[in-house]
């Protein structure tokens, strides 16, 4: 249920970065480290939204691999701890 609710916000933020930046139709001069150049500011805000959205599904996608690593690796401590056999001390054998 959490991934289609997240799935719909996302869909939902989409189309209203599209629905702004298709009623923004002028055409603006952009100075980049190389050069400049003129562009349409719809392109340049839906280029914005995008490069932050896979900015942002990087970061957080590289710390839930992180996280999911961790918890294999604790996995497999306890499945090896559960398997090792415990000391019986000496009073329970007598």
């Amino acid at each position: 249920m959490k991934v289609v609710l997240t799935t719909m916000i996302v869909v939902v933020c989409f189309c209203i970065a599209a629905l702004f930046s298709a009623s923004n139709n002028t055409m603006v001069e952009l100075n980049y480290l190389i050069g400049n150049g003129s562009f349409n500011i719809s392109y340049l805000i839906g280029l914005g939204f995008v490069t932050g959205f896979v900015i942002c599904w990087i970061i957080f996608y590289s710390m839930y691999l992180q996280l999911k690593l961790k918890l294999s690796l604790q996995r497999k401590k306890i499945i090896k701890l559960e398997n090792t056999p415990m000391c019986v001390s000496q009073k329970e054998t007598t």
